[in-house]
């Protein structure tokens, strides 16, 4: 399984390098690309979490069954 905080690193320097080019071009202005940045990185954060809940619910089910 990968280390989420590599997966977080890496989504966030593309997405960071997305907004600065679109910044360098005149698209959106540079507040545009932090807000845009947070909201996209929560919307990973996101989709990961329940991913992962998604993917791993037989084991995290096991797992609750024993701590009972």
């Amino acid at each position: 399984m990968l280390d989420w905080s590599v997966v977080n690193g890496q989504v966030r320097h593309v997405l960071t390098a997305g907004a600065g080019a679109l910044v360098t071009d005149g698209v959106i202005s540079n507040s545009d690309a932090q807000i845009g940045v947070a909201i996209l990185m929560f919307v990973v954060g996101a989709a990961w979490s329940w991913l992962n809940k998604v993917l791993h619910r037989d084991a995290l089910e096991r797992a609750g069954r024993r701590m009972a």
